[in-house]
């Protein structure tokens, strides 16, 4: 199995140490599934989860080249992520 296919299988089975694993050995994750990854993280409670997610609004932000006001609103949706994954996640899959 390639390192792509176990971390999208690790994404499939919400397990991190799958994911950790897979990751380790790619050398890029697409936007899209660093942010599912994020996703449980913040649902997790994951311990790591307020620096992943200060990594990935600054990789959205340069990836997508976004103005300094758009990258204020990533930043703050991220931040709410934890608390109402529903509610964020809509406007987060935007910038991906």
């Amino acid at each position: 199995m390639s390192e792509f296919t176990d971390l999208q299988d690790g994404i499939r089975r919400r397990d991190l140490q799958q994911i950790e694993a897979a990751a380790r050995t790619l050398q890029v994750i697409a936007l899209a599934d660093a942010l599912r990854i994020l996703t449980l993280m913040a649902e997790e409670g994951d311990p790591r989860y307020p620096r992943a997610a200060a990594r990935w609004a600054a990789r959205v932000t340069t990836e997508k080249g976004l103005s300094m006001g758009e990258s204020r609103t990533v930043l703050a949706l991220v931040e709410t992520l934890p608390r109402h994954p529903a509610a964020v996640l809509p406007a987060l899959r935007q910038y991906v």
